[in-house]
């Protein structure tokens, strides 16, 4: 599980084998779970209540800029184990740090 709030109101949680939950009060309700191209990330980092980016364990990459009602796959590598070891840091560009290489390519476009 992965949880990352942009502020004090707007989070999501990624529940391994279940989906993205969201909240816009802080925690107090979510909704969820939402699969992205029909699998569960293991890893979320919001950026803003609109912005954020999720990685699953067979190497996908999806971003949102909508506050999670739609999701873009970014990158894709079976091969690319992303269920660990990720920094995102935030700013006009972000960064996705894993084992073997970075992807910041995938999330600033």
């Amino acid at each position: 599980m992965s949880m990352s709030f942009s502020d004090a109101q707007n989070g999501m949680m990624a529940v391994y084998d279940e989906g993205v939950y969201i909240t816009q009060d802080g925690g107090n309700s979510w909704t969820g779970p939402q699969l992205i191209a029909d699998k569960a990330p293991q890893f979320v980092q919001l950026f803003s209540a609109e912005h954020a980016v999720v990685t699953f364990m067979d190497g996908l990459v999806a971003i949102t800029a909508d506050g999670g009602q739609n999701w873009e796959i970014r990158y894709e590598n079976p091969s690319q184990n992303l269920y660990s070891s990720n920094s995102f840091f935030s700013g006009r560009r972000k960064w996705l740090a894993c084992w073997q290489e970075r992807l910041n390519n995938a999330l600033s476009r």
